[in-house]
């Protein structure tokens, strides 16, 4: 009876191995689909893997065959990836992301404050309430490394999904969210109609009504709903505003407006941070329904300590 008992646990033991094995397997092929699109190539890729170039093809194909799906198309000019090699991508960031946390997260609890938090921060926190969250975070996990990406939700929204983002803070997306993700509410930041401070209408305008025929410029991609001021506008049922310039960033905006007769809606922090500028308000009578600023972060995705810890420190800055 022991003999048997342990031929069976040799077996057992082997189909353990194996499964093991496969699943290392797996692995390494998320790091290989990673590091080609990230390299964009076979030989860079190889490179950054410390792999000969056969070895790493070997490993593309091989993954290829067991799906029965062409995943990159090789070229003089590099790899690219397919649709279905592209679909696949984004699992592939996204698991070799967890495992990253996991062993960040398994460091931190005994002891080892080492690793990543890489957030997402729209204009207005990142000039008022992040630079304190972080002092004070940085306290806390000195050795901890912070990512920051600048950017609005709709440009942030698939490295959030992907999970190169623990979390975003910023303007909350007035479309219902995508059940993948949830969403804190934080705090309102109220939005200013801005012009260079000798605008020919400064001190003039009263309702927004009277800028029809105005030309703005606007901050960040387009939503569901179009731009900022194209919503506003269309809450107060008046005509789409006439955009002249959309930049990616509203410091370009900024900078913009005192060169030209263009008008802006801005955050009011960020707006406060910017009135050297030489630009102003206009004292308009409209309510214009502010922008919510909260957290937005993955459903399913578990904060690493450093994370939950930088969140706890944005949040006490908030309730100052």
């Amino acid at each position: 009876m022991h003999r048997k008992k342990t031929i069976v646990g040799a077996a057992d033991k082997l189909e353990l191995y194996d499964g093991l094995s496969g699943l290392l397997m797996k692995l390494h092929q998320v790091n290989t689909l990673v590091a080609l699109a990230d390299a964009g190539s076979i030989r860079a890729a190889a490179r950054m893997l410390r792999l000969s170039q056969p070895a790493l093809t070997k490993s593309i194909g091989q993954l290829e065959r067991d799906l029965n799906a062409a995943l990159v198309q090789r070229s003089a000019h590099g790899t690219q990836f397919t649709a279905i090699g592209k679909a696949l991508l984004a699992r592939a960031r996204a698991i070799d992301n967890e495992l990253r946390r996991a062993r960040e997260e398994v460091a931190q609890l005994i002891g080892s404050y080492q690793g990543l938090v890489a957030i997402g921060v729209s204009p207005a926190p990142a000039l008022t309430i992040v630079p304190a969250a972080l002092g004070k975070f940085r306290r806390l996990y000195p050795s901890v490394r912070v990512r920051i990406v600048e950017g609005l939700y709709p440009l942030l929204a698939p490295l959030l999904r992907e999970g190169s983002l623990d979390f975003l803070i910023g303007a909350l997306p007035p479309e219902t969210l995508p059940k993948a993700l949830v969403a804190e509410h934080l705090y309102d930041n109220g939005l200013v109609v801005a012009a260079r401070t000798s605008h020919p209408l400064a001190g003039k305008v009263r309702r927004l009504a009277e800028l029809a025929e105005s030309e703005w410029a606007t901050a960040g991609p387009l939503s569901a709903h179009g731009t900022v001021v194209e919503e506003v506008f269309a809450e107060l049922r008046l005509p789409p505003p006439r955009i002249a310039v959309q930049a990616e960033s509203i410091h370009a905006v900024q900078a913009i407006l005192p060169a030209t007769d263009l008008f802006a809606m801005l955050p009011e922090q960020v707006f406060d941070a910017c009135r050297a500028h030489r630009i102003e308000p206009l004292a308009l009578r409209d309510r214009i329904r502010p922008a919510r600023i909260g957290f937005l972060r993955r459903a399913d995705a578990l904060l690493t300590p450093a994370a939950r810890a930088l969140v706890d420190c944005i949040r006490r800055e908030v309730r100052k």
